[in-house]
């Protein structure tokens, strides 16, 4: 399946403010954001945070052949890139963040 958009609790804030109809009566579709902004398993943490700050985004999904393999936050990457850094451990996986989401969709 494609990715078709995501929506966050931002989304829904700003819809709630800036529509005059009922937030009840807003669909999913009606409030969430486009997913043009994607990520790669073989990009590097510092490609994804580049990309999330060059599009001021806090969550970016990560897709492999038009499927969506998880949702990785900022706070991901940070502490990811961090940890990384502290370590200095060649045998890590630049992609540590996938397994330490604190979003509870993304499979640890």
């Amino acid at each position: 399946e494609e990715v078709l958009g995501i929506i966050t609790e931002r989304d829904i804030l700003r819809a709630e403010a800036s529509n005059e109809d009922p937030l009840e009566t807003l669909t999913v579709e009606d409030v969430m954001g486009c997913c043009e902004v994607i990520c790669h398993l073989e990009d590097t943490l510092d490609e994804a945070i580049s990309v999330m700050a060059e599009h001021q985004i806090r969550y970016l999904p990560i897709v492999q052949e038009k499927k969506l393999l998880g949702l990785v936050s900022m706070g991901d990457l940070l502490r990811a890139r961090f940890s990384l850094k502290e370590i200095k451990s060649p045998q890590l996986s630049p992609h540590f963040s996938l397994n330490q989401s604190t979003n509870p969709s993304v499979p640890r």
